[in-house]
């Protein structure tokens, strides 16, 4: 997605200069390098060929502001840097507001306009970088998060498959590994559709470093481990003080009580979302590409 956005900022730079700086289309180049290899697994987990390629782009911006002289140039620079303003800055800046009090004055003074919109530009890629930072770490917390809890999956396959534990409710005609599986496999499927309505709520703005896939794993890890462990506390339940079990369930309603359990998941995840939310209201009308 973001190579997308890159592109698309670098065609509309050279779509509105078509004879750009010598400067300028360095850093286009050099930005459309960064867009269009794949990246390596520590720049996937860093984010640094995306961050690399945003400032590339941006270099190019602020050189073509500060080439600016014409009025549609000026202009067209104080429109792009209210638009990023918006996005990430509060209404009362103090950038902000002497932008809108210059531009109301008559006749405007083109120079000082020009270095404002640069400076509210500038501030407001900080703030879209340091939002993006802290995207990008929540988001690499998530994926430490769904990594543990699928090896203590597998871990818990092992142990039942090498040990023989019981550890949950008798199912009819099936024992040993095949009722954790089934139980791990229908609390996912019930994490996944109790899911639904929180992922669908959130903002249809795109970020480079968004955490909707991660917020959706973890759902499914923790409605899968909600299964399992529900299902433990109801076998413990369940048997008599002689320890002995209860008549075996029906696979359907063993799968049933499964999904049920991993749809609770919203009550451990929603901190997760709480916590995303409150990262994107950061910048939640995100300008294309930032």
């Amino acid at each position: 997605m973001w190579r997308e956005e890159a592109f698309d900022r670098i065609y509309r730079i050279v779509d509105e200069l078509p004879s750009p700086s010598e400067e300028v289309r360095a850093h286009l180049e050099a930005a459309s390098v960064l867009a269009d290899h794949r990246q390596s697994p520590a720049e996937w987990w860093t984010g640094s060929r995306i961050e690399s390629c945003w400032r590339e782009l941006r270099s190019a911006e602020k050189m073509i502001a500060r080439d600016a002289a014409a009025v549609h140039d000026v202009l067209a620079h104080v429109v792009d840097a209210q638009r990023h303003a918006k996005a990430y800055l509060p209404k009362d800046d103090v950038m902000v507001e002497a932008l809108a009090l210059e531009l109301g004055k008559t006749p405007p003074d083109l120079g000082t306009i020009n270095a404002l919109a640069r400076n509210v530009l500038v501030a407001s890629h900080s703030a879209s970088d340091r939002q993006h930072r802290e995207l990008r770490t929540f988001k690499n917390g998530l994926r430490l998060q769904v990594g543990v809890l699928v090896a203590m999956a597998a871990g818990l396959l092992v142990a039942v498959e090498v040990w023989h534990w019981s550890l949950l409710p008798p199912v009819k005609d099936i024992q040993d590994l095949a009722p954790v599986a089934i139980a791990l496999v229908f609390g996912a499927l019930g994490a996944l559709f109790s899911a639904i309505p929180s992922l669908s709520q959130v903002p249809e703005s795109a970020t480079s470093f968004s955490p909707v896939r991660e917020q959706a794993a973890l759902k499914v890890v923790v409605g899968a481990w909600s299964a399992v462990i529900g299902l433990m506390a109801a076998s413990a339940a369940l048997l008599t003080k002689g320890d002995t079990p209860t008549t075996p369930t029906s696979l359907a309603g063993f799968a049933m009580m499964a999904a049920l359990f991993g749809a609770s998941q919203e009550a451990v995840t929603r901190f997760a979302d709480h916590k995303a939310t409150g990262l994107r209201d950061g910048g939640t009308a995100s300008p294309s590409g930032s």
